[in-house]
């Protein structure tokens, strides 16, 4: 028998890698007699290719795993991708511009099949670079933060805020609560012609600035929507921007130019 010069690695992986996966030596499974050892991989955006850094991250940890795994620890690495939204819109409408089109000829559904073939053609590849790689990743286990993010959740357009688990935020011109951990939409209402949100966590509540520059009063809980002061005209004339709240005063700026109005009272129901 001869022997090579050298050692290839790329023949010795390419042949018992698959044989370790498909006999489950990587998967976890559920086991209350052995200690549990578990890795959440910083998932990379799916836009992307993996780089010499996630080389370096994924050899540290697959090291940890492995070293557990032989202890006897009941090892589980959860690997995954990020969504990376924004970022796959934009090459997918680079590659829609290279065709002298826009994401407006395909259209809203057309343009989200588009974004999703574009997600499995790069996804798809971090996870043949990461079985190169020879990671013990668990097998079936392959997790994405796109899951509820694809489930119609469409753009805010103005601005939004993250309260107690809950995104509010403008779809197009109505005020919507939207549940982060599976996007179901919790309500919708209240026509603003879209604008700015400053939330004032302290009293669960929204100001919401209209771009007719409308004040009002929202609860920010997600029973249902509720407006607790009516819509009262207070910025006219000019484009206010970065408001923040200072005791009952709201203070805004245009350029060099500030001002400070009024804030609408909440009301109860008993008082009205």
């Amino acid at each position: 028998m001869e022997l090579d010069k050298s050692f290839e690695p790329g023949d010795i992986e390419l042949r018992w890698y698959p044989v370790w996966e498909s006999r489950g030596y990587f998967a976890a499974r559920p086991d209350q007699d052995r200690p549990a050892y578990c890795i959440q991989l910083p998932p990379p955006n799916v836009t992307g290719t993996l780089h010499m850094g996630h080389a370096f991250q994924q050899t540290l940890m697959d090291s940890l795993i492995r070293y557990h795994r032989m202890r006897g620890f009941n090892t589980n690495w959860v690997v995954g991708t990020d969504h990376a939204g924004i970022a796959t819109q934009i090459v997918v409408e680079r590659q829609l511009e290279l065709e002298g089109r826009t994401r407006h000829d395909l259209g809203r559904e057309k343009f989200i099949e588009r974004v999703w073939e574009w997600k499995q053609q790069s996804g798809s590849t971090i996870m043949r670079q990461m079985r190169r790689l020879g990671v013990s990743q668990s097998a079936g286990k392959w997790s994405a933060t796109e899951r509820w993010t694809s489930r119609g959740l469409k753009p805010y357009f103005n601005d939004f805020v993250v309260h107690k688990g809950h995104v509010y935020g403008f779809d197009g011109s109505i005020l919507s609560c939207i549940d982060v951990k599976d996007g179901t939409r919790k309500w919708k209402g209240g026509r603003y012609g879209g604008g700015q949100l400053v939330l004032l966590a302290d009293q669960d509540l929204l100001l919401v600035i209209s771009e007719e520059g409308e004040l009002a009063l929202v609860k920010a809980t997600p029973d249902q929507f509720t407006e607790l002061a009516p819509k009262t005209p207070a910025i006219e004339g000019k484009t206010w921007n970065h408001p923040v709240v200072v005791g009952d005063l709201l203070l805004v700026r245009n350029g060099e130019e500030m001002a400070a109005f009024k804030l609408p009272v909440a009301r109860t129901s008993h008082e009205e």
